[in-house]
């Protein structure tokens, strides 16, 4: 291999405190790997959080991590939000090797999600009615989520899949509210 080939894998956690962030990189043996640094600017900032790396690590991030939460640190954390990080990895020469993404981050309302899912009445026979209907209407909601992602991540869409999140969004509330009435 004649250079660095950087990769990352931020997978979906159902934690919503942390950020997970894998280095998949496929590393030259014949050339150094200097300064590798991970720079996210999470959803609502403008500004990159700067964090120094190992080649091949997992980098656990949270909130206080992020500059999202600024105190009460080392007594518990708030969960990041939903929505665009924007997340660059580089290595020495910087402006030559680098990779980014933009990743959709959709913790909070899978949980939401999940949670409505587990309060539907399910046994191992027929469902009735009223359950089919639920799975039909939280099924689109999932729809609308992974779509979103696809549009974000894989598309380069940023803005549709926004729009489909809120949508989603929108829909996961209408039907909680609906379900308590």
């Amino acid at each position: 291999m004649n250079k660095h080939i950087l990769s990352l894998d931020i997978p979906v956690t159902y934690n919503p405190k942390i950020l997970r962030i894998v280095d998949t990189s496929q590393y030259a043996t014949h050339i150094p790997v200097n300064c590798s640094r991970i720079f996210i600017t999470p959803p609502g900032y403008n500004l990159p959080v700067e964090i120094d790396t190992n080649p091949g690590t997992t980098e656990i991030l949270t909130a206080c991590c992020l500059n999202i939460q600024r105190s009460g640190c080392e007594d518990s954390q708030v969960n990041l939000p939903d929505g665009i990080y924007v997340v660059r990895y580089e290595v020495s020469p910087l402006d030559k090797v680098y990779v980014e993404y933009n990743h959709l981050r959709v913790t909070n309302i899978l949980n939401q999600y999940f949670y409505e899912l587990g309060k539907i009445c399910l046994n191992l026979e027929e469902p009735t009615q009223e359950a089919m209907d639920d799975l039909d209407a939280l099924s689109v909601v999932k729809s609308y989520i992974d779509a979103a992602v696809v549009k974000v991540e894989i598309r380069h869409e940023p803005q549709d899949g926004l729009a489909l999140i809120d949508y989603a969004s929108k829909r996961l509330l209408r039907y909680i509210r609906k379900s308590v009435c």
